[in-house]
Order: C-alpha cells, then structure tokens, then sequence
C-alpha cells in the first residue's frame, strides 16, 4: 500500500513553509539582525583578518603591531551549558594570560560567537562578572564580524597571532595555560 495522497492545500502548505524558511534562514537572518557570511576557517601561519569595531567598554578593537591572543566563545551560553563551561574555563585562562603577559605587550580579545544575537547588556555585565580585567570583550557586532572573518564553526575556537598578522597557533579545545603560556611567551619574545 502506498501513501495517501496529499491533499492541494496540505501540499501548498508545505510548499510556503519550505519557501519562508529559504528566505528567513538562507538569507542569514537571526534575531532581527544579518549575520555575516562565514568564511573559511584561517590557517596557521596565514594572515589574520583584521579586527575591526569596538569592544563593550567603546574601546577600538582594531588588531596590528602587538601579539594577539583572540579567543572564540559563547559565554552568554545558557546556563549550566557545556558552552558556558568551556568558556568560563577558556576565559579564565584568558585573563590570566593578560595577567601575566599585558605588560609585555599582549593583547587579549573575547569575541562572543553568539555574534548579533548577544544581548549588550549580557555582555557588559559579563566583563565586570567575569573579572576580565585588560581583557577585550567585543561588541556583539564586531564579534559577529570577527566569528565570520575567521570562518568559526565551534567553541571554543583561539588563535595567537603575532606582531605582523600572521596566526602563530591555533587551539580547538578549551584552553590551557600549559599549551598556551609557552606559545604566548615565544610570541612576546619575537616581537
């Protein structure tokens, strides 16, 4: 026996669903806001993309002349998510490489990969919640525009690029200080 026919209207039903849901999704629409287009994920001794806006305290974001630690993370993951805690545990590696390092030259950025879907205000809380004290936390916008220009899928996602742009290292997996303290010192001392 086969399957009973469909019926026009269930069929022109089915036919609108399919179209709005190419229009609402394909065209990278979410939360009201467009995502950027994501490219492919930056390699290992490429050049970095360059980091462009603002961070939540109004800072500009822009990268060039100093090592960069940037790390990709969803800490306005819900709670009590796996996200959440692989980016608590990320950042606080973060921060301690900023600790340790700023004086010498580094810079760290949080980029929120939530992108345009991050709430402001999570965000700002974030920073002083967190302690991420001479952390950069990106703008929901400029993280959005710096998760696609480095073509990120998954989190948590960090990169060490060094004084001339080129990526030095990349890490996908939360972060460690014994993998990432070495990388970043050898990076601060080649500049």
């Amino acid at each position: 026996m086969g399957r009973p026919a469909r019926s026009r209207s269930s069929s022109l039903r089915t036919t609108a669903f399919t179209l709005a849901s190419v229009v609402l999704f394909g065209s990278g629409c979410a939360g009201g806001k467009d995502q950027p287009e994501r490219a492919a994920p930056v390699a290992v001794s490429a050049k970095a993309p360059q980091l462009r806006g603002e961070d939540v305290d109004g800072r500009d974001a822009e990268s060039g002349g100093r090592p960069v630690l940037l790390a990709f993370l969803r800490p306005t993951a819900d709670n009590g998510s796996k996200e959440l805690a692989a980016a608590r545990s990320s950042a606080v590696v973060a921060q301690s490489m900023a600790t340790q390092y700023g004086a010498n030259g580094l810079r760290v950025v949080i980029a929120d990969t939530a992108g345009t879907k991050a709430d402001a205000d999570a965000l700002i809380n974030l920073a002083y919640d967190w302690h991420l004290d001479g952390v950069q936390l990106l703008t929901a916008e400029a993280a959005g525009e710096a998760t696609a220009q480095y073509g990120v899928a998954t989190t948590p996602t960090t990169y060490l690029i060094g004084p001339d742009g080129t990526v030095l290292q990349r890490w996908d997996s939360t972060l460690s200080a014994q993998a990432v303290g070495p990388a970043v010192q050898h990076a601060i001392e080649g500049s």
